[in-house]
């Protein structure tokens, strides 16, 4: 993998298609700050709680 080390990211499943971003140290996860749902709601760094804020999964549109 190459590149800037801030921006890898592993891709692990939580449950059938959802899916968790983890920093390669695996004690960060990309999260929906504050749970918001708004469009261009900050996506930061945050430890693992399996909230839903911190689970994916990609959907075609």
């Amino acid at each position: 993998m190459s590149g800037d080390p801030s921006t890898r990211f592993t891709i692990d499943f939580v449950d059938g298609c959802w899916f968790a971003l983890n920093n390669p140290d695996h004690d960060r996860v990309a999260d929906i700050a504050g749970e918001h749902t708004d469009e261009r709601t900050p996506i930061i760094p945050w430890s693992w709680n399996g909230g839903s804020n911190q689970i994916w999964r990609a959907e075609a549109v």
